[in-house]
């Protein structure tokens, strides 16, 4: 069931079985999303670029010139396949952890 919310409120209005995608697209109201977390990893891609990679979505790989912009890319990056999973009907994994550390190793 997807409750709707006001669009310029923000209050719930009603609760309907239809479609959330279908009953939005012709519609004031929009669907109540759920939000997603995933972890990213941001690592130094050299000439100044930065690398993003998502551990839990695979496919998600961008860079950006500056870490603005990798955070930009890679919240774009994590939408589209987003998108694509739900399109295939696939499950959106739970957020995961991830741990980066540095180890010293005697020379």
């Amino acid at each position: 069931m997807a409750k709707y919310y006001g669009a310029s409120t923000g209050s719930p209005v009603f609760e309907s079985k239809a479609d959330p995608i279908q009953r939005s697209a012709s519609s004031r109201y929009r669907p109540c999303m759920a939000a997603h977390t995933f972890n990213v990893v941001y690592e130094d891609a050299g000439d100044g670029w930065v690398y993003a990679h998502v551990p839990e979505l695979p496919e998600v790989h961008t860079q950006g010139e500056t870490l603005d912009q990798a955070r930009d890319m890679v919240k774009d990056a994590i939408a589209l396949v987003l998108e694509e999973r739900g399109a295939r009907g696939e499950a959106i994994p739970p957020t995961g952890w991830a741990l980066v550390e540095s180890v010293e190793i005697a020379a």
